[in-house]
Formats: C-alpha cells, sequence, structure tokens
C-alpha cells in the first residue's frame, strides 16, 4: 500500500495523542518523524514512533512540561529537558535558536536530559527557512552502542552531527 505524507503525518500526531502529548506536542513528534522518512533516513523516521510512544506510556519520556533554563546569556542558553520528548525540545531549541541567532549574529544551546532527539537532518530544512547556517550534533556519554574499528564491544556514544549550509543554487547538508 501506498500512503500520503499527510495521512502518515495524522496517524503519527493521532498516536501521539492517544499516549497522552498535546496536540502541538504530538503534530511536532509526527512531524520530525515523517521528515526523517521523506529525507531517506528511515531508522530514525516513523520506524522510531513505536519507541517514543513506550517511552510516555511507561513515564521514561514526560508528556507535560517545559525545559528548565539552566542559564541564558541571550546568544547562549542551557536547558534540562528532563526527559521530555526529544523532538518537541528540540524543536524549541531550534525556534529559541533562530530568533537569537537573528539578534545576536549566533546562537548555541546546550541541552541535557533529553529523550532522544531524532534524526538530526530532520531539523535543517528550518535552518535553511531561516537562511542561516546551522550546526547540530547529541551525545550520551553514558551510552556504549559503538564499537571501536576492529571491536565487538561497543565502547563509543554515537555522536551523530548534522549540518545546514545556505547557498545561492543549492544548499548544502551534511
Amino acid at each position: 500500500m501506498i500512503y500520503t505524507a499527510d495521512a502518515l503525518q495524522s496517524f503519527a500526531q493521532q498516536l501521539f495523542q492517544c499516549a497522552g502529548l498535546s496536540s502541538e506536542r504530538a503534530a511536532v513528534m509526527a512531524r520530525t518523524f515523517l521528515e526523517a522518512d521523506l529525507m531517506g533516513f528511515n531508522t530514525h523516521g516513523l520506524h522510531r514512533v513505536a519507541s517514543n510512544l513506550q517511552w510516555l506510556e511507561d513515564g521514561t519520556s514526560r508528556r507535560e512540561g517545559e525545559p528548565d533554563v539552566l542559564s541564558d546569556c541571550g546568544a547562549i542558553f542551557s536547558w534540562d529537558a528532563n526527559f521530555l520528548p526529544g523532538p518537541w525540545v528540540c524543536h524549541l531549541a531550534l525556534e529559541q535558536a533562530i530568533q537569537r541567532a537573528k539578534t545576536h549574529g549566533l546562537a548555541a544551546c546546550v541541552i541535557r536530559r533529553s529523550q532522544h532527539m531524532a534524526c538530526l537532518a530532520a531539523y535543517l530544512p528550518r535552518i535553511l527557512e531561516a537562511e542561516l547556517l546551522g550546526l547540530i550534533t547529541c551525545s550520551t556519554p553514558s551510552e556504549n552502542t559503538v564499537n571501536a574499528f576492529g571491536g565487538i564491544d561497543p565502547i563509543f556514544s554515537a555522536n551523530p552531527i548534522a549540518m545546514a549550509i545556505p547557498s545561492e543554487d543549492d544548499p548544502i547538508f551534511f
């Protein structure tokens, strides 16, 4: 069967709402996972909806609340997400960073204790819409999920990185 992107977004949003997220948060979650699939990152696309629903149901991820502001120096800010849904927290931080970059010329945000943030590339189109250069990375140092070359035991955490660079022709995604 073939489904439209709108139908998939609506379905995922409804699932998140049934798990207790507000309509707004559910829409952000669904859009982020769908964007990842549309960009070809299916390991972090709609495939991740089930694990995020489980985290909401078992309390690993919080349904309500806002990130706590740890520090705010204008262009640089830091939040404690206290295990709110990662895509929603990242969306909030990204919107703040975009506004602050337009005001200050650059912006940086550090978020701790967020749930899984999904596909970092899914956030890049919003950065380009704002006509900005953006760099996103994340790390969970306490996780050992990546093996050293030739090794059989995971000893490193995954440290993905995504970058958007605007240009006169086609933007560059990394």
